[in-house]
């Protein structure tokens, strides 16, 4: 820390930068922690929804996948993750608090099932925003 690289403003830009992320989904499971829950899927469920924010915000030129091709506007990246994100909740509340399934267990299904969802809808392939 007392290395001059280390204090850089491109440094300290770059770490904030890398642990924005991991911020935000600390933010969203403090909530559940604190009401004496666990939340599992977060990290999976943040992966699918942004692939699919990737996908939609691609350039019409880019031709790997057929979503490529659309040209949306610079707002649909956004709802759609907001879309894809809020259905992956309803769909694991609705197992908790509807179907009874302890939230430990949906929790899992659903860190094993987003992840499985996204490689499926890139069909492996990574997905890059150019331009």
């Amino acid at each position: 820390m007392l290395s001059p690289a280390f204090v850089s403003s491109t440094n300290l830009i770059n770490i904030v930068r890398q642990m924005s992320i991991v911020g935000l989904i600390a933010l969203g499971v403090t909530g559940i922690i604190v009401s004496a829950g666990i939340d599992l899927s977060s990290g999976s469920v943040v992966g699918l929804t942004a692939v699919v924010a990737a996908s939609l915000a691609q350039m019409p030129d880019y031709s790997a996948a057929f979503y490529s091709r659309l040209h949306l506007p610079f707002i649909a990246p956004i709802l759609g993750a907001c879309v894809v994100g809020a259905l992956v909740g309803l769909i694991n509340g609705s197992l908790v608090a509807k179907a009874r399934i302890p939230p430990f267990i949906a929790d899992l299904g659903h860190l094993y099932c987003d992840s499985r969802v996204a490689n499926l809808y890139t069909g492996g392939r990574p997905i890059s925003i150019d331009g």
